[in-house]
């Protein structure tokens, strides 16, 4: 039985905020671009061009709408699994006691996590509770970064991780 579960998943207005913008900033983008080239073929290339973008970048803020991510305690484990659609996948499966730090990002890692330190299972980039795990798995420390709840970090704590 779970002592604690939360899913957390990408909000449906946060993602029309983020494409609007995109889709502002495309629109510039492009005209400044038309009034550099004077050549009709280039300019219907550039406009191809930008639609291309813009139709990729909708596509895939329309699949991260799809992925939820479960944080779970289990006994003296932290499980994390990535839902996308109705398929569940383990991401995580940590065992509490090898967790070395657990701490809020701050600075830049608040803002962009970086990818080069870790995996990311947070339904959204934006979101400002943000936090990084470090933990030994079989004498190699390791790092992701995850989006728990007040509530999980609270459950957490209670194992005398800081």
């Amino acid at each position: 039985m779970a002592l604690y579960r939360e899913t957390v998943q990408r909000s449906y207005s946060a993602v029309i905020l983020i494409v609007s913008v995109m889709l502002a900033f495309n629109i510039f983008l492009s005209d400044c671009v038309e009034r550099s080239i004077s050549t009709a073929n280039y300019i219907k290339i550039s406009r191809m061009f930008f639609f291309g973008i813009m139709v990729f970048f909708i596509l895939t803020e329309l699949y991260k709408l799809k992925v939820k991510y479960k944080y779970t305690i289990i006994a003296h484990e932290l499980i994390i699994h990535k839902i996308i659609g109705h398929e569940e996948i383990e991401v995580e499966k940590i065992d509490i006691t090898t967790i070395k730090q657990m701490k809020k990002c701050h600075g830049i890692d608040a803002m962009v996590p970086s990818v080069f330190k870790g995996r990311k299972y947070m339904a959204s980039s934006f979101n400002g509770n943000k936090h990084y795990c470090v933990y030994n798995n079989d004498g190699e420390i390791r790092r992701f970064y995850f989006a728990p709840s007040d509530k999980l970090m609270s459950k957490l704590r209670r194992y005398n991780i800081g």
